[in-house]
């Protein structure tokens, strides 16, 4: 972990949100402060103003410290996943690369490309007859004028049929 490189010293002085940062959960932290103690390694966080392995209030401030910085990272998240959720309702582009045989408009929001679309139902016409991932590409290419590779069609294909 990042902080056994502290464990040789007497004394270790950081801000409070390093060590809740680097923590992530009250879980760790507060081993990280049994840890400490059981060296007999004093750790300061700077903000707090003091020894937070020694004395039972400044074990209190930084399990408190702890929990809201836990409760801030999980709110986080929910905030990202709710604006996923609706990103997708709404059918636009979440981030990453574009879906073969969409573009996306100023807006973010996705469309078909009508190249694209004949392109993989041509792409599952041939699976479905028995054609290599190699024979789809060079039929995409002369047929469709679509260039890519054996492997982004393979891909392809399995995402269409895990869903």
């Amino acid at each position: 972990m990042f902080w056994r490189r502290w464990i040789s010293q007497p004394e270790v002085r950081i801000d409070w949100r390093f060590l809740l940062n680097s923590g992530r959960k009250l879980r760790i932290c507060c081993c990280i402060s049994k840890e400490f103690q059981r060296r007999n390694i004093s750790l300061w966080l700077l903000d707090v103003g003091g020894d937070v392995s020694g004395n039972g209030v400044a074990k209190l401030m930084l399990t408190i410290l702890s929990a809201f910085a836990e409760f801030e990272r999980d709110r986080i998240s929910e905030r990202i996943r709710d604006a996923k959720r609706q990103m997708r309702a709404e059918g636009r582009l979440q981030g990453g690369k574009r879906p073969f045989g969409y573009r996306v408009d100023d807006a973010g929001a996705l469309y078909p490309d009508e190249r694209e679309q004949y392109a993989l139902i041509e792409m599952r016409k041939l699976r479905t007859a028995g054609k290599s991932y190699r024979a789809i590409v060079q039929a995409l290419a002369e047929d469709c004028g679509v260039a890519v590779d054996h492997t982004t069609v393979r891909n392809i294909l399995r995402r269409e049929a895990a869903k």
